[in-house]
């Protein structure tokens, strides 16, 4: 065997390619061989940097191209909010633009409401004397003020405990179920007869008129007003 003298291979004294796969023994190189930005873009192969291959924190936001983070890429329950321990989300970070559609459905649970009749569809809906739910009737004073949504997706038989009860926020609808408030995106939405929910347009002479919200592409804002009125539908809006 030929000994090298005492000095080192520098590297322009290796040609072009005259290392390639297995001349280098698997775990020979560490961290400590490379030098300050030797590894760049189109330097790892695809999936040879596997999870646990990145010690933990070492990776952080500005190691982090933008838009690189990408729907599948976060593990369920991977970020955490300010009720957990460590949270990883800051205050006020989240904006109402940040969210996907029907990502958040602002509605009170089940509090024990009984449906007095069967509510189907989007329905607004009132609370009886008797304590019960009820659809809520612009045209009856027995049936009005309406208190809530009742989505599509609660609709429940007579008799049945109201899960689902849509007080404020944004409520999508399936199509068809806004029939009466399509293309009104923008404009104020009212309590119409059984339990409908209609614009302006639709409240009749004699009607009581009550704010339940605005109209959005795709559903309804909910932000219900319990001031009823009648005969001046334009102090409503």
């Amino acid at each position: 065997m030929i000994a090298l003298p005492g000095w080192k291979i520098g590297f322009d004294q290796i040609g072009s390619g005259s290392i390639g796969s297995g001349h280098i023994t698997s775990g020979t190189i560490g961290k400590a061989h490379m030098a300050s930005g030797a590894v760049g873009s189109g330097s790892v192969g695809d999936a040879s940097v596997t999870s646990g291959s990145i010690a933990s924190g070492s990776v952080s936001k500005d190691h982090l191209s933008s838009c690189s983070v990408a729907s599948g890429h976060i593990a369920s329950g991977a970020v955490k909010g300010g009720v957990s321990s460590g949270p990883n989300i800051a205050s006020g970070s989240i904006d109402k633009y940040d969210m996907g559609s029907g990502a958040i459905v602002p509605a009170v649970g089940s509090l024990g409401f009984v449906s007095e009749e069967t509510i189907s569809g989007f329905a607004s809906v009132c609370l009886t004397s008797g304590g019960f739910l009820a659809l809520a009737m612009a045209g009856s004073g027995l049936r009005m003020p309406a208190i809530g949504i009742v989505p599509a997706q609660a609709n429940v038989l007579s008799g049945s405990t109201v899960t689902q009860l849509v007080t404020a926020g944004l409520v999508g609808v399936t199509s068809g179920l806004d029939a009466t408030w399509s293309g009104q995106a923008g404009n104020s939405l009212f309590v119409g007869s059984g339990g409908r929910v209609i614009a302006s347009g639709g409240i009749v002479s004699g009607q009581l008129a009550q704010k339940l919200g605005m109209a959005v592409s795709g559903g309804m804002y909910v932000n219900v007003i319990f001031r009823v009125l009648s005969g001046n539908i334009d102090s409503a809006k």
